[in-house]
């Protein structure tokens, strides 16, 4: 039996955690069986932080809706900001030309 020292098995938990490949390439990159990874994630985490791992889907999903939202919210603020910012420049280019025909008059 190969002993992995813990530096290896922290990184395949993470690479496991990220989904960025499934479990079974995950696994096999490591050369391992993929029970055996799993074994690693319960030994290096929590059970509670594997528990929310396991609904990410869904919250990858209210995450990308929330995101969508804020983003929508955001564009919205900016294009608010510009238009403020347009009607300072305004306010301000008047003022200073008040200004200078003040002092010239």
């Amino acid at each position: 039996m190969v002993r992995y020292p813990l530096d290896k098995k922290k990184q395949a938990v993470i690479e496991l955690c990220n989904r960025n490949d499934s479990a079974e390439s995950i696994a096999k990159s490591y050369g391992v069986p993929r029970a055996t990874l799993y074994e690693w994630r319960r030994k290096l985490l929590s059970t509670e932080k594997i528990k929310s791992m396991s609904r990410k889907k869904n919250s990858t999903i209210n995450t990308s809706t929330s995101l969508i939202n804020e983003k929508a919210e955001l564009e919205q603020q900016v294009k608010s900001l510009k238009k403020e910012v347009f009607r300072l420049q305004l306010e301000h280019d008047i003022l200073e030309k008040s200004s200078e025909l003040l002092k010239k008059g």
